[in-house]
């Protein structure tokens, strides 16, 4: 299974720590781990709260962890108890913090997310309507808190890591949860692809998976773009409305949506990134556009941007 190893095997001269759940995927990483000699792994636990084996579940792991002569760290959360976000993204940004805690600058936390973990992502994004970043999906490397979080396998597909469980007869927890289709991910797990797979395109989560490689690279582009852009049209260091008006209203509006979440760190929706480009390009001094926790004021050469905590409509426009 040389396609499972070889990305594994770069990793011998690094800090690394397992993203580890105790699921099929995870724990074929964590045989495949060993198997290519890799020492001194700390594999991570994150109890997201949902079900009463989650204990149950961590003492399993630590002696599945145990086993390969590795180290076993766990957290617990309440993912359901996180207030104004879905079950799966407040697990998802719960699991995250504790695996970033433990991670230093030199620190490496390896995923075993893998070709069709990337194909659901970009459809849910699809249907929920996102952009390029979104569409994007998940990126082989990005940082996590101090240190970097690594997804080895974004080119396997899941059908290769179950015949690798299948040869080496891996075992894994195989939680209930993952089988309720009222969560978007599963459903799409679970009914989507399969369709496609069995009807049409048997390829289809590493053909979708090669479009969010596209997509990034062109996100990587855009971010070069926006640099230029930023730097074109700001005048003693503030961006100036008068020459933001040299672009055209999509692009424009694609630039304040990067300006406001670069320069302000916070993320307008695409109606008020498109009030504030129709008012920029109107020539509509004195509004306010407001957003979910956030504003901008429009005031003569310049763009005001204060933080909300107390607006939760998608977007409005307030006249002077």
């Amino acid at each position: 299974m040389e396609e499972l190893y070889k990305p594994l095997r770069s990793l011998r001269k690094k800090s690394l720590y397992l993203a580890y759940s105790g699921g099929s995927d995870s724990s074929a990483m964590l045989h495949a781990m060993h198997s290519v000699g890799l020492k001194d792994v700390q594999c991570v636990y994150v109890d997201h709260g949902w079900s009463e084996l989650g204990q149950q579940w961590k003492i399993w792991c630590q002696k599945q962890v145990e086993r390969y002569g590795y180290h076993f760290t766990s957290f617990s959360i309440q993912a359901r108890n996180m207030e104004g976000e879905g079950l799966e993204d407040a697990s998802r940004k719960g699991r995250y913090e504790c695996l970033s805690s433990v991670l230093d600058a030199h620190s490496v936390m390896c995923v075993a997310q893998h070709a069709d973990d990337q194909a659901e992502t970009l459809l849910i994004q699809l249907l929920r309507g996102k952009g390029v970043e979104g569409l994007a999906g998940m990126p082989r490397s990005q940082p996590l808190g101090k240190g970097t979080m690594l997804r080895p396998w974004l080119d396997v597909g899941k059908d290769t890591i179950t015949q690798y469980i299948h040869k080496h007869s891996i075992e894994y927890i195989d939680d209930p949860s993952n089988a309720d289709t009222h969560l978007d991910r599963n459903f799409i797990r679970h009914h989507i692809i399969p369709a496609m797979k069995e009807h049409r395109w048997i390829q289809a989560p590493k053909l979708i998976a090669r479009t969010a490689e596209h997509l990034q690279a062109h996100l990587l582009v855009q971010k070069d773009w926006y640099v230029m852009k930023k730097k074109e049209c700001s005048v003693n260091g503030q961006v100036s409305v008068r020459k933001l008006r040299s672009m055209e209203a999509p692009v424009l509006s694609t630039f304040i949506k990067m300006w406001l979440e670069d320069e302000h760190d916070t993320h307008p929706t695409k109606l008020a990134c498109d009030l504030i480009t129709h008012s920029i390009l109107q020539k509509k001094g004195g509004v306010t556009i407001q957003w979910e926790k956030g504003q901008a004021f429009i005031k003569g050469d310049t763009i005001e941007v204060q933080k909300l905590n107390n607006f939760s409509e998608d977007a409005c426009m307030l006249s002077p």
